[in-house]
């Protein structure tokens, strides 16, 4: 016995629509729909930078399967870094032809022809980002979105202790962060392994393009890849996973730490102008040095005054000018900081006087 021709067709619609249903139940795609809905305020015209590698692609396809429900409006950008010569004009066939079935806008962009074929990781990363940024603003899109994900993540955070760093470098990428006036960048999928995106590009049997000089040990970033978090992992299966989470909850002692710096400053200032702060010595001096030190950090931020050239040992003498006996100091950019009454006055010296 054959089933009539019908009978068969309404199995394959049928059997077409329990898969759309299953992929749309993915964990992956789970995931991504929560990250759209804890940031509502963000611009939903969209720009998603795509290599063409597994990690981007995995974040095209899901934003392509959420674009409905999410009032997601797609533009897919890929750069050329030009490293590869062949290869990566192939990528960007590949590419745009996914794009055409996809129905998504596509816009790509190339290195400078005359640039060195062995330029740094700076030096690329600095031409991507000028490229997303200006076509951003050519087509009034407010949100760029990068595949980045845990993995990425611990990679980054290892990388900077390595060079010293910082707790706010240790906190790793952030999630939602300025890319340039009214573009913010989104990475929605730094709270994945990097598994969880290759397994959704299987489910849907998705293919991607492989890059070859991500096996390459010439990039720092690379040989953390491939010899440091390996190491990790054995040594500690998950490894890679708990510093992205670890990451993720410095970033929030941080933050806190950083409204509390902010009360004391808006306790301590009053008032200010371009030569001259005058500061509450009292409430300065009584403070927890951390949340102290950081209050000053800001208020050099808000005064313009060189941030950079102010060492632990500046803060610390500076906190001590605070103290009911404490003496004057001097600090980098010509400031003068001493105690008058019960004011802390730093003072910017004319430069024909110093």
């Amino acid at each position: 016995f054959l089933p009539r021709r019908g009978s068969r067709l309404r199995e394959r619609r049928c059997s077409f629509a329990n898969r759309v249903r299953a992929v749309n139940k993915h964990a992956f795609l789970d995931h991504l729909r929560s990250r759209w809905q804890a940031h509502p305020n963000l611009s939903r015209q969209l720009m998603v930078a795509v290599s063409g590698g597994a990690d981007s692609i995995a974040l095209l396809r899901g934003c392509v399967f959420l674009a409905e429900e999410c009032e997601l409006r797609l533009v897919v950008a890929h750069f050329n870094h030009r490293t590869r010569p062949g290869e990566n004009e192939r990528d960007l066939e590949w590419l745009q032809a996914l794009c055409t079935q996809l129905a998504v806008p596509f816009v790509a962009g190339e290195r400078d022809s005359q640039a060195s074929t062995s330029s740094s990781e700076n030096e690329l990363r600095q031409a991507r980002r000028r490229f997303f940024i200006d076509t951003a603003r050519s087509r009034e899109i407010g949100t760029v979105c990068f595949a980045h994900h845990a993995d990425d993540q611990a990679e980054t955070v290892l990388h900077r202790l390595c060079r010293g760093t910082g707790l706010a470098g240790m906190t790793g990428m952030q999630e939602v962060i300025p890319l340039a006036e009214g573009i913010v960048a989104f990475r929605p999928l730094l709270g994945l392994p990097g598994q969880a995106l290759r397994d959704f590009l299987s489910e849907i049997d998705q293919p991607h393009r492989e890059d070859p000089s991500n096996a390459s040990s010439q990039y720092t970033r690379n040989r953390i890849r491939q010899q440091l978090t390996p190491l990790l992992e054995q040594i500690h299966p998950g490894a890679a996973a708990n510093i992205a989470r670890s990451a993720e909850q410095l970033r929030e002692s941080l933050e806190l730490q950083q409204r509390l710096a902010s009360a004391l400053l808006n306790l301590v200032l009053i008032d200010a102008g371009p030569q001259y702060v005058r500061l509450r010595r009292q409430p300065l001096a009584f403070a927890e040095p951390l949340i102290a030190r950081d209050a000053l950090v800001q208020l050099w931020t808000e005064q313009n005054w060189p941030r950079q050239a102010m060492t632990r040992a500046h803060w610390q003498r500076l906190l001590a000018a605070a103290q009911p006996a404490g003496a004057a100091c001097e600090l980098p950019g010509r400031i003068r900081a001493e105690r008058r009454g019960e004011m802390l006055v730093l003072e910017l010296a004319d430069e024909k006087s110093s």
